[in-house]
């Protein structure tokens, strides 16, 4: 079992890593323990998002970071599509109330846009679960700094994000030492 390993850095010399449909930042705050400097997107206003953040469309943004040359700032890429489309607890708890509707699966598109990059990625997908309360999901996912259901219900838990971001930076410094 990989174990975490703390990289040394200088000070203030962080990878940075590109947070796509952020949210509330739970994926960021995982990558941020284990050492990049994080920029969010999403469509949504995200007051609680933790860094620093471009309010819009997550796949317009990056193609636009592709077609301008600016995602040659970021070493990593890390993307929450919505997981209304398959996520059988959404579709079943919308049906039931009568909400929604058609919800695009933004999977492929989001996978074809992150090949462009060049760039190693995460694309994060749950399946769903419970009714937990708002006490229950900020104490199971480690999030204390928003308490709104929605961020909660869709963020990521910053201990897996931190365990990939770790991962990440252990093979490339490896890679960095061999060369």
């Amino acid at each position: 079992m990989t174990q975490p390993t703390d990289i040394r850095r200088v000070p203030g010399d962080r990878p940075r890593l590109l947070d796509l449909f952020c949210c509330a930042g739970g994926a960021g705050t995982g990558y941020q323990r284990a050492g990049f400097a994080v920029d969010g997107c999403d469509i949504a206003e995200r007051p609680n998002y933790p860094f620093a953040y471009h309010r819009g469309d997550a796949l317009a943004h990056l193609a636009d970071l592709i077609a301008t040359g600016e995602i040659g700032r970021y070493a990593f890429v890390h993307a929450s599509p919505p997981c209304q489309d398959k996520c059988t607890l959404t579709v079943g708890t919308n049906r039931s109330q009568g909400w929604g509707g058609a919800h695009e699966d933004l999977v492929a598109p989001t996978r074809d846009l992150l090949e462009r990059t060049g760039l190693p990625y995460v694309i994060e997908q749950p399946n769903g679960g419970g009714k937990p309360t708002i006490p229950e999901l900020q104490t199971a996912m480690g999030i204390t700094w928003t308490d709104v259901r929605e961020e909660l219900t869709e963020a990521i838990p910053p201990a897996y994000s931190e365990f990939s971001g770790r991962a990440y930076l252990t093979v490339a410094n490896l890679l960095e030492v061999a060369a």
